[in-house]
Parts: structure tokens; C-alpha cells; sequence
């Protein structure tokens, strides 16, 4: 199923990530360098049925020992 309807929209990202020129020190540029830094982590999601897309799981277990902190 991720082979199917993943990977096609993660291609596309990937094209138009790297047709993108913008200046690295502006909020997007950031962003755009900040993905292809881990570019390699989000296509192991399409290698692994086993991995999730997100990590609600995990924001989820740390979440009851966080709300009581101070700002």
C-alpha cells in the first residue's frame, strides 16, 4: 500500500525539493535544509511497514510527565 500511494507523493516532494532555491537563513530555506538533512529517516518509512508515520505514540508516553513543567 505505501509502495502504491506513498511513494509517488514522496518522489514528488523529493523533484520539487530539489528544484527549490531559496536563501538557507530564511524560514523556509531552514525547513527545506532541515528535510533533506533527514531525508534518509522519512524514506525508510516506505522501506518498513512496521514504522509509523508520525509518533503520536511516543508524544503521547511523555506527554503526562511534561504538563506539570513550568514555561
Amino acid at each position: 500500500m505505501r509502495q502504491q500511494e506513498a511513494k509517488p507523493l514522496i518522489e514528488k516532494l523529493h523533484d520539487w525539493l530539489t528544484k527549490q532555491h531559496v536563501l538557507p537563513k530564511t524560514k523556509l530555506g531552514e525547513a527545506i535544509t532541515y528535510l533533506n538533512n533527514q531525508w534518509h529517516k522519512l524514506i525508510r518509512y516506505l522501506e518498513s511497514g512496521q514504522l509509523n508515520i508520525d509518533n503520536n505514540r511516543a508524544e503521547r508516553a511523555i506527554k503526562p510527565s511534561v504538563i506539570g513543567r513550568k514555561a
